[in-house]
């Protein structure tokens, strides 16, 4: 079953993400979570497990989603329009937990993340069992840089849900 993360630093959840690529290729599903609805999300989750899954990637959905093509953006619209929110996402993935063994990687944007707060959205999605978070407009060049606010805010985040 999936493990909680709350006194090892994240090291089980980033060793959950190698684990995955241990073949050296994974089966990596994406859903939109809340299209059409989180009910149906969260039994598309469960179905991707059941398929073979390795990892699944859970897209938060996002208003102005600049690296989705047309497909991800009219699934963003739709959840978004039926109210999906951030913390409606994090209480289904906390509800099925216990029924998933494969790590669960969210991806969404700076901006909600930024909005929502880094260090809540950080402990939400760790206390949820979140293996990781991919922030596709985050360049990599901005990392390095030790002294930009992004930079500093991408580190707590890392720290908080990767350890």
């Amino acid at each position: 079953m999936w493990q909680r993360l709350p006194d090892t630093g994240g090291l089980k959840s980033m060793n959950k993400i190698e684990d995955a690529f241990k073949n050296k290729k994974a089966f990596i599903p994406f859903v939109t979570a809340g299209d059409p609805s989180l009910d149906v999300t969260r039994e598309l989750i469960l179905a991707m497990q059941e398929a073979g899954a390795d990892l699944i990637e859970i897209g938060i959905p996002f208003s102005d989603p600049v690296a989705e093509g047309p497909v991800i953006q009219e699934a963003d619209d739709r959840a978004l329009s039926a109210g999906v929110t951030t913390d409606k996402i994090f209480d289904m993935v906390d509800d099925i937990a216990d029924k998933i063994h494969v790590p669960i990687v969210f991806m969404t944007y700076i901006n909600p993340i930024y909005v929502y707060g880094v260090e809540k959205f950080a402990k939400r999605a760790k206390a949820c069992g979140a293996a990781g978070v991919i922030v596709p407009d985050v360049p990599f060049e901005v990392l390095k840089q030790k002294d930009w606010w992004l930079s500093q805010w991408w580190h707590r985040l890392r720290q908080t849900v990767c350890g």
